[in-house]
């Protein structure tokens, strides 16, 4: 599924697209911001072809904050209040039967003063994520691994994140966690929240860190002399390998992502039309490559798609 949403529009699309569009034998996830590993937006699902709703309903809340999808479960963050008001109860994690909208569970993940709201990590092999951090990386704090089928806590992390609801996660295949902090990329265990690697880095806007992982690579952007440019990691070492050619322009506040053919994407714009350029990368295996640039609308904290052709969606 490709869109042209910012976040939290294109994951509302999703969860309408599951809810109505899908078979009840089968459904395809979306784990974490931008649906997968590369963030691309692709689903296995088939939308509806008329507005015809399977169901509307659940907790209220004054945010509509982005849903995720585990095989039959949907998990959202309820939201009534912000911090200091109404917490320690003003954002609780939802837990909703993707079939029929009914509440399975709820918890509130424990608040701590300074704390900012509760998001929702991710999801993936049974556990779905949730913390308190972010607020512009103000907000340092552990994350919690609960149970998709009861909420119940099964971890907490080694160490605290300021990763927030906009940066996102993505997953290993294994079910690891790789988080962009604002100075550091940091991959943690899924089997105990453990740091595995934690490599510097540094983010030219706070609340738009976040990483997309593709095969064994981590790319994550970052600002260099003159501009920016996208970094490769290596997955399993953290290891800094080589980096894009400089793109123009002094903010960039969206995350790269990878299509199905392996093309990392970055809209890197600043609302200024002499430098703002939506860009593609080809990764050799040994550098990054420019393939091509065009004109690009100015977002922000935006997740863009991909079609199953490989056509990529952008402003």
């Amino acid at each position: 599924m490709g869109s042209l949403f910012p976040r939290r529009h294109l994951l509302l699309l999703c969860l309408a697209v599951c809810a109505s569009g899908a078979s009840l034998s089968s459904a395809g996830d979306w784990s974490n911001n931008g649906g997968n590993a590369g963030r691309n937006g692709l689903s296995d699902e088939v939308g509806p072809l008329a507005a015809d709703p399977l169901w509307n309903g659940g907790r209220n809340s004054i945010i509509a904050w982005q849903p995720m999808i585990a095989g039959r479960r949907v998990f959202s963050v309820r939201q009534t209040g912000f911090p200091p008001a109404g917490e320690p109860n003003g954002s609780p994690v939802a837990c909703q039967d993707l079939d029929t909208g009914a509440e399975l569970w709820f918890r509130h993940v424990p608040y701590v003063a300074g704390d900012w709201t509760t998001f929702v990590l991710g999801t993936s092999n049974g556990l779905v994520y949730a913390g308190r951090s972010g607020n512009g990386a103000s907000v340092s704090q552990i994350f919690y691994a609960l149970d998709q089928t009861t909420g119940n806590t099964v971890w907490t992390s080694d160490e605290p994140i300021d990763a927030g609801p906009y940066d996102g996660i993505c997953f290993a295949t294994n079910g690891d966690l790789v988080i962009g902090n604002a100075a550091s990329v940091r991959r943690v265990a899924a089997v105990d929240g453990s740091t595995l690697w934690e490599t510097p880095r540094l983010c030219n806007v706070t609340s738009s860190c976040g990483i997309a992982l593709s095969g064994d690579a981590v790319y994550v952007a970052e600002p260099a002399p003159g501009g920016n440019w996208i970094k490769k990691l290596d997955l399993t070492t953290g290891d800094v390998l080589y980096n894009t050619v400089v793109m123009p322009g002094f903010t960039s506040q969206n995350t790269p992502f990878v299509g199905p053919d392996g093309t990392v994407y970055l809209s890197r714009t600043q609302n200024n039309v002499l430098t703002d350029f939506f860009y593609a990368f080809e990764d050799t295996g040994s550098a990054l490559l420019e393939k091509w640039h065009v004109d690009a609308g100015w977002t922000t904290t935006s997740e863009f798609g991909c079609g199953p052709d490989g056509t990529v969606y952008m402003l």
